[in-house]
């Protein structure tokens, strides 16, 4: 996969994370659950690689 592919799938998976944050939580006590986003972490991390993911779960 080139840089630019790459590039641009982080920034969609970026996207799905910061949208879905605000619609899909589970509520536990005191803190919030966001499944979506660990389950983008480890797509990212599995299609991208460890660099990318990283980058990613930050900016989500």
């Amino acid at each position: 996969m080139k840089n630019t592919q790459k590039l641009t799938l982080t920034a969609m998976l970026i996207a799905i994370g910061t949208i879905s944050s605000n619609m899909f939580y589970i509520p536990l006590g005191f803190t919030k659950l966001f499944p979506v986003q660990h389950f983008l972490n480890v797509v990212s991390a599995v299609l991208l690689g460890p660099y990318y993911a990283v980058a990613q779960a930050f900016c989500v």
